[in-house]
């Protein structure tokens, strides 16, 4: 498979790529050149993700991600950039979930693309779930609760819808510079730019910006 783009020193060539990748979207992969491992992702705006990776502080703030502590122990200079396709922004995630199935990805934390915890529950598990929270199942069926009990109930829903929308993939608008950002949370879109997840749940509930600055909105 041939590469649209390729560097070869993501170090030396850190200004041919921040050029090249100007208003583009498409799907990328950084191999380590130490041990062969890589990383595929896609973004909707390159230039911006790729500015974001030679962010010393944010690979920092986001070194759960193996890619981000990778690139921090080894350096720019031990890894090669692939732009494996160039596509259009509705695209992204699909053409990242074909080259997640036939490529190497050893850095990878989610095993498809956009999914934000990672996983997926088969139907018997979300029928568990969803009766554990009410129906037969449920230790309170059948009760006749007092007003004090019905309202702890409705408050651990609320804290569950909460963790639940929070765990939404997040677009962000800032509009400063009119530029789109994809967070696979909004615990994560909160992280990147300082606030409270519940900040971020709030401001899309009620439409109001954040810090007069950022516009937010969960992708379905």
């Amino acid at each position: 498979m041939v590469p649209e783009k390729y560097y070869l020193n993501a170090d030396t060539d850190k200004v041919t790529i921040l050029s090249d990748n100007k208003g583009k979207s498409g799907v990328y992969r950084w191999k380590n050149t130490i041990n062969g491992k890589s990383y595929i992702g896609s973004a909707i705006d390159l230039r911006k993700r790729f500015y974001q990776y030679y962010n010393v502080k944010f690979l920092e703030n986001h070194s759960s991600m193996y890619i981000n502590r990778s690139l921090l122990k080894h350096g720019y200079s031990k890894f090669s950039l692939e732009i494996l396709e160039y596509c259009l922004p509705e695209e992204v995630l699909t053409k990242e979930n074909a080259y997640i199935k036939i490529l190497p990805h050893e850095y990878n934390i989610l095993p498809t693309a956009g999914s934000p915890l990672g996983s997926t529950k088969s139907g018997d598990t979300k029928k568990r779930i969803s009766d554990s929270i009410k129906g037969t199942n449920h230790p309170n069926y059948g009760k006749d609760l007092s007003p004090e009990t019905k309202k702890r109930i409705s408050d651990s829903k609320k804290g569950t819808a909460f963790g639940a929308a929070i765990g939404k993939s997040v677009e962000v608008l800032d509009l400063n510079t009119n530029e789109k950002t994809i967070y696979a949370s909004g615990r994560l879109a909160a992280k990147d730019i300082g606030v409270f997840p519940t900040t971020i749940f709030r401001a899309i509930k009620s439409g109001k910006q954040i810090k007069k600055r950022w516009k937010r909105k969960f992708i379905e």
